[in-house]
């Protein structure tokens, strides 16, 4: 999908990939990397190197680490064949947004980044997978297919894995799948293709983290108008204006008590349930 917007869509901000974070946390829980921060930048460093520059002490514009509390060698062979697919996904990615040309090779490598999301999101090495089957493959062409029509119409920039600050941070490092203009998009690939409330429940605690952001002052482009659901066995986009949240009855009390459970609970999951305005979807 982030391919497609790429190519099609001239003013793109690409986010840090999901799976460049997952990349970041095996090298780093493996012991072979430290992560490092070299003039305001984080990077990997090898942990060899990084005990040679420690021990001659930190240089100018060298700051805080990150360090495996204990380091585990068995995810060293996952974590370098995670490097491995995430270098071969960013070639093949750059190749078909100059020439168009779907591979068999960039599919793949589609598909092997949706298993270091997973990654990312439990921290669990044991979902990572270097293997494919020729039928995901052909389901992945398929969907790529459909993608056209109301993505691209999409007013620009394109957002591309956008956080919310702080407000993501609470709870567990939240992201979209991207926003185009002032509309928020998820992207679900399900074969029902209906806008059950569950899904606007989805959008709602977008909304939420988008209002905290704005309301601490950590970003002040356009609000959000809409957001909404492709559903890429679809093809279709649904959409509800964001006032639906914001202007609901007793938002604000209950975006304080949201915020209040997690900072009580920082590891639980809240369940965002807004009655929208004018009904459910």
């Amino acid at each position: 999908m982030r391919f497609w917007l790429e190519r099609h869509h001239k003013a793109v901000q690409s986010y840090q990939w999901i799976a460049e974070r997952a990349v970041v946390y095996l090298s780093v829980e493996s012991g072979d990397y430290v992560l490092v921060s070299v003039d305001g930048k984080r990077r990997l460093m090898p942990t060899k190197e990084w005990e040679s520059v420690q021990s001659k002490g930190w240089p100018a514009g060298y700051g805080p680490t990150r360090i495996a509390s204990k380091p585990d060698p068995a995810i060293s062979r996952v974590a370098a064949a995670a490097r491995g697919v995430l270098k071969a996904t960013k070639d093949d990615a750059a190749a078909y947004i100059e020439s168009g040309v779907v591979t068999d090779e960039l599919l793949r490598s589609a598909l092997l980044l949706g298993g270091l999301d997973v990654v990312f999101r439990t921290k669990q090495a044991k979902y990572f997978s270097t293997s494919t089957t020729d039928k995901d493959v052909e389901d992945l062409r398929n969907l790529w297919n459909v993608l056209e029509g109301d993505l691209r119409d999409m007013t620009e920039p394109v957002r591309l894995n956008p956080t919310f600050g702080e407000a993501s941070v609470m709870v567990g490092g939240a992201d979209a799948d991207f926003i185009a203009g002032d509309t928020l998009v998820d992207v679900k690939t399900t074969k029902n293709g209906r806008f059950t409330r569950d899904r606007f429940n989805q959008l709602a605690g977008y909304c939420v983290l988008d209002y905290l952001e704005r309301k601490h002052g950590m970003r002040n482009d356009a609000s959000l108008n809409r957001a909404g659901v492709y559903f890429s066995r679809h093809g279709t986009l649904m959409t509800v204006d964001t006032e639906r949240v914001y202007n609901a009855p007793g938002f604000a009390g209950f975006v304080d008590e949201f915020c209040r459970l997690v900072k009580e609970r920082p590891s639980c999951v809240v369940s965002v349930s807004v009655q929208p305005v004018k009904g459910p979807p």
